[in-house]
């Protein structure tokens, strides 16, 4: 069996984006009782992947919200443009 996990963002209702954060593969057998849910491992890491899109996803649309000036609508230019790091309880 596989199992893929997404994260989408909806906006007022429709769907914006959509992104595959993590597959997973477990045996359609359940022969033991350690195949059966996630692992410690499995789960580490599809939340981080789910952390890591969700953050990017929310900045992502704010930033292209807050293109436009906010009293008189024209398009406002770039000043700076570098690579941010943002500092999570899973890591940056």
């Amino acid at each position: 069996m596989e199992f893929v996990i997404w994260v989408e963002i909806r906006i007022a209702g429709r769907t914006a984006d959509r992104q595959e954060v993590a597959k997973i593969e477990r045996p359609a057998s359940l022969d033991a009782m350690e195949e059966i849910g996630l692992t410690l491992q499995d789960g580490k890491t599809v939340i981080k992947e789910v952390q890591r899109r969700v953050i990017e996803m929310q900045f992502e649309v704010e930033s292209k919200l807050r293109q436009h000036c906010l009293n008189c609508q024209p398009l406002q230019s770039i000043k700076d443009s570098r690579t941010r790091s943002l500092r999570t309880v899973f890591g940056v």
